[in-house]
Formats: C-alpha cells, sequence, structure tokens
C-alpha cells in the first residue's frame, strides 16, 4: 500500500516538472523587455474576465491520539476545487 502511494507521489512531482516551464536567462545583449505586440497581448490577458477556477492539490491526513491508536497510519488524499466568479456582482461561490 505503501509503495502505491510513493509512486502516485512520484509521478505527481514528475508531471509538475514535466510540464513547468523552462525559464532560459538572457544572453548578454539580449533585450528581455516585451516587444509591443507581446505588450498588446499581456495587456488584453490582464483584462480579461475569468468566469471561474479550479485546482488539484494533495494532502496528508495525520490522526492524532486516541484516533491514530485505532487507525494506525496517515491517510493521503487529493482535493479538487473550484469556483464561479458572478460577472455582475463582486461574489465568487466555491466548493471544496
Amino acid at each position: 500500500m505503501k509503495k502505491t502511494y510513493i509512486l502516485i507521489i512520484a509521478i505527481i512531482f514528475g508531471l509538475q516538472s514535466g510540464f513547468a516551464q523552462n525559464i532560459q536567462p538572457a544572453t548578454a545583449g539580449e533585450s528581455t523587455d516585451p516587444t509591443a505586440n507581446e505588450q498588446v497581448l499581456i495587456n488584453k490577458l490582464q483584462n480579461r474576465h475569468l468566469p471561474g477556477f479550479f485546482g488539484l492539490g494533495f494532502e496528508n491526513s495525520v490522526p492524532q491520539g486516541e484516533y491514530m491508536n485505532n487507525i494506525g497510519e496517515a491517510g493521503p488524499g487529493f482535493t479538487l476545487y473550484g469556483g464561479y466568479r458572478v460577472p455582475v456582482v463582486p461574489v465568487t461561490f466555491g466548493i471544496q
């Protein structure tokens, strides 16, 4: 059972690093400032309405005291959360 959890965690970290951006440092004389077209796109994306959000997380529950004596081990798990932002009013509804 523990080997399965270790394998799942290893896969998650492997996927995370596999999909991460590779940031290359600027070489000498190369500008890191965005061009005019890139700046227009950045401004459009920053002002765009995002109606919702979601995410996935990993949690590890470690019972304490008498509860731990009855169970005997920690309980890893995943969480899924999300929400919706109402465009007319400044309210966001979410669930986890």
